[in-house]
């Protein structure tokens, strides 16, 4: 019984650490991309987003992607990447279409990862 438990945990965390990594970079790397950009800054402007806000979003998909990768605040980090997704799915895309052209459905599958980490 004790081994099957332990076998359970292993598979558990090593999902986990897949979720994270996997979310983390992607929102490294997406951050990374808004930086200094600046047709993101226009794009956000014409979606009446100001620049400066427009910048924090992208300094905090940095933060925690790097936080995600590492492990640390974890859950915190996750919830505030589920707040951008969603905000991305409602505001920016006008909650559009599941699939095709501007579809959401990455969009809700990184939610969905989001949301196993905060619980």
């Amino acid at each position: 019984v004790t081994h099957a438990t332990i076998s359970t945990s292993i598979f558990s965390d090593g999902a986990f650490l897949g979720i994270r990594a996997s979310i983390g970079v992607i929102f490294l790397l997406h951050g990374l991309s808004k930086l200094g950009n600046e047709m993101y800054i226009g794009w956000m402007s014409s979606l009446g987003i100001s620049p400066e806000f427009a910048m924090i979003i992208a300094i905090g998909e940095i933060v925690t992607g790097i936080l995600l990768i590492i492990g640390v605040l974890s859950r915190l980090s996750a919830g505030v990447l589920a707040d951008i997704m969603v905000s991305a799915i409602f505001i920016i895309k006008d909650h559009a279409i599941i699939t095709g052209d501007k579809g959401i459905e990455l969009d809700l599958i990184i939610l969905a990862g989001a949301l196993v980490l905060v619980v």
